[in-house]
């Protein structure tokens, strides 16, 4: 007899579990079924999406006196893009744009492999080892 319980529900314990008690569960081949159904699970699953303009650093006195119609200059050149993050890491250089009356971006060029990404953000989940993701070559 198998139990199913979301992981969300039993993340709380997963500190409390022993890495015997995690191997044990991956120490069987999935079947197809198990692949497909954890394909699905993975593909719905929302991540969070941030796209960074320019970063930069100001005095806490800048900080208290900004107001509406000031300029806060970057280092950033306009012409770089701006970085897309996914889950925390920086992932892809975009253009900004608007498509159909929507703001938008258009992926430029990888910086990290998204598969790495989802590797490491499982792993962290699951209190194993997290390597830094490998970044990407360009062609």
């Amino acid at each position: 007899m198998n139990l199913c319980i979301p992981f969300n529900t039993i993340e709380p314990l997963v500190g409390k579990l022993s890495s015997d008690t995690w191997s044990a569960y991956s120490k069987h081949e999935l079947t197809s079924e198990e692949k497909a159904q954890l394909e699905v699970g993975i593909g719905s699953a929302e991540v969070e999406t941030v796209a960074v303009l320019a970063e930069t650093t100001m005095s806490t006195s800048d900080l208290l006196h900004l107001n509406v119609g000031d300029v806060i200059l970057t280092e950033r050149d306009v012409s770089e893009g701006i970085t897309l993050h996914i889950e925390g890491y920086p992932t892809f250089t975009a253009d900004i744009g608007q498509l159909k009356g929507h703001k938008a971006l258009q992926i430029r060029e990888p910086l990290l492999q998204v598969r790495d990404i989802i590797k490491n953000h499982m792993d962290a989940k699951l209190g194993t080892e997290n390597p830094k993701p490998k970044v990407a070559t360009k062609p």
